[in-house]
């Protein structure tokens, strides 16, 4: 309430100069990049021309999702299995072998997630979560904005399955399986997390942690996993067609996106 009276009061009277990006609606501070990238490669076009630019990192001057202090306690990432594996040095058997007992060892009375994004040729992309409890079973799609990566979509299941868990009941113990190594890694890294997506995950797990614990475990991909078979199938039709769309694109994440296509070893 204090934030929109604030926003209102300094949108009203101008106070806020034009070149204000961050915290204002529809303004993101990747505008400004775009928009230094371009006046620099116009401006540039004459020999005579020179730029200067001043770039400071006020990363830590904002409050964060988690407070330092108190971490994650409760949310556990387990970015291997019981020993450290390749997937490109060991046998597709092996690999299944030492997922199933993994997965095997976790306790029948927890909650299983099992979470995968895809992306077709045509750029289309979707997610898919698959949660077992017990005797009941969960399976959802989304279909993402066209141009989203990959990782986007991991995050985007993660997301959606939290949400789901969350609205169930039961508090048992919690345990996410992804082959996304890349974004548990992220998500572990909750100290640097910015992106709109990430962030809410982390809100639902600080929640979420407070009556149980919650895993993140990895599991190798295409080694006939039966329930990650099932969320890549979910994935891959999403990126077709469905009728639950994921929110749209951020202006980082676009950027992010048209920047691994122009620059793809950037």
């Amino acid at each position: 309430m204090t934030l929109k009276r604030h926003a209102f009061y300094l949108n009203f009277y101008n106070i806020l100069p034009k070149e204000q990006y961050d915290f204002r609606e529809g303004h993101i501070t990747i505008d400004q990049v775009l928009y230094f990238s371009r006046s620099e490669r116009r401006s540039n076009k004459k020999p005579t021309n020179h730029t200067i630019a001043a770039f400071l990192d006020l990363s830590n001057a904002f409050d964060r999702i988690i407070d330092p202090s108190e971490g994650l306690d409760g949310v556990y990432f387990h970015i291997d299995l019981s020993i450290q594996v390749s997937k490109q040095n060991e046998l597709p058997c092996y690999l299944k072998q030492l997922a199933l007992e993994r997965i095997n060892n976790v306790l029948k009375d927890a909650v299983h997630m099992y979470t995968d994004g895809n992306k077709l040729g045509c750029d289309c992309s979707g997610s898919g979560i698959y949660i077992s409890f017990r005797d009941q079973e969960i399976k959802i799609q989304r279909k993402n904005p066209d141009s989203c990566l990959v990782f986007r979509s991991e995050l985007v299941a993660i997301l959606e399955g939290l949400n789901s868990i969350e609205s169930l009941s039961q508090r048992y113990d919690i345990w996410i399986f992804s082959d996304s190594r890349s974004a548990m890694q992220h998500l572990d890294n909750w100290h640097n997390v910015r992106g709109r997506t990430s962030t809410d995950i982390l809100k639902i797990l600080k929640r979420l942690s407070f009556s149980r614990q919650i895993h993140f475990q990895w599991i190798p991909f295409y080694v006939n996993i039966t329930e990650n078979e099932i969320v890549d199938s979910l994935a891959r039709a999403d990126a077709g067609e469905t009728t639950t769309p994921a929110p749209p694109l951020t202006y980082f994440e676009l950027f992010q996106s048209i920047k691994q296509r122009i620059w793809p070893f950037a």
